[in-house]
């Protein structure tokens, strides 16, 4: 995970169709019938479907419609993972990770334990004073973010925040400017579906980075206006209390998986 980007959902502006729908989700672990239910050949088959209406700009329905009501997360990871396989043919290596659902009173909305990932990557990134062309959405938000950056590998298994800090290189501001790849006029969204599509990852910016022992990370607060009115207000603590829990609990899935 060197020089890795991590992005931690502050709040969500939704400036676009397609607004988040609640959907209590049922999340279980290790439950057979789903695994002997589901195969490589259908991940595979899914994630190609989330490809494809990127490539067409054409939502489509959640694929949550067409498994089992048991599937739990980890599948929708696998699809992620097939998903991302496709998606680095075009905007290149893995920079970075998004966390969304980073609060606990999403997670209750949601119906899930913990946040969940995506995947960012070279070509995603746009710089600060830049443009995105609108036409390459099909549902536009726009999230403020904490951004930290890691400046080495997290080997291993992190217990505390204090065992966490000599990872972090930098901590920034960032907005992450995700694409919301179905149509929920065919069905409610679930989180599985927003897992199976790396979280609707498309552009993200970061800020100018502090050094992250001179952050007081109780007092940050986010601001973000357009044309000088308004448009949200929150504070970091919004994320688990503490957005470097959030990364904590990525960098120990992460080293888990082997990445």
């Amino acid at each position: 995970m060197k020089n890795i980007t991590v992005l931690l959902l502050a709040s969500l502006i939704s400036t676009a169709a397609g607004q988040s729908q609640e959907k209590q989700f049922v999340v279980q672990k290790n439950v057979v019938s789903t695994e002997n239910l589901l195969s490589e050949n259908i991940e595979k088959k899914l994630a190609k479907e989330i490809y494809q209406a990127v490539k067409v700009k054409v939502p489509l329905a959640p694929i949550s419609l067409k498994l089992p009501r048991e599937t739990n997360l980890d599948y929708g990871y696998r699809i992620q993972a097939a998903f991302d396989k496709l998606m680095s043919k075009d905007y290149g290596l893995v920079t970075g990770y998004k966390m969304a659902y980073a609060s606990l009173a999403s997670q209750k909305k949601w119906g899930i334990p913990e946040p969940v990932s995506g995947t960012f990557m070279t070509k995603q990134q746009v710089l600060s004073g830049g443009k995105v062309l609108l036409d390459t959405f099909m549902g536009f938000h726009i999230e403020t973010e904490i951004v930290f950056t890691l400046k080495k590998k997290v080997d291993k298994l992190i217990k505390t925040i204090d065992q966490l800090m000599p990872y972090i290189q930098s901590v920034h501001v960032g907005l992450d400017v995700p694409d919301l790849r179905y149509d929920t006029s065919k069905g409610k969204l679930t989180p599985l579906d927003v897992v199976a599509m790396s979280c609707g990852t498309h552009t993200y910016v970061i800020g100018k980075g502090v050094e992250p022992d001179r952050i007081d990370y109780n007092k940050i607060q986010l601001t973000l206006k357009r044309n000088n009115d308004l448009v949200y207000e929150g504070k970091a603590t919004n994320v688990l209390g503490d957005p470097r829990e959030s990364l904590r609990l990525l960098s120990n899935r992460l080293f888990s998986e082997g990445r």
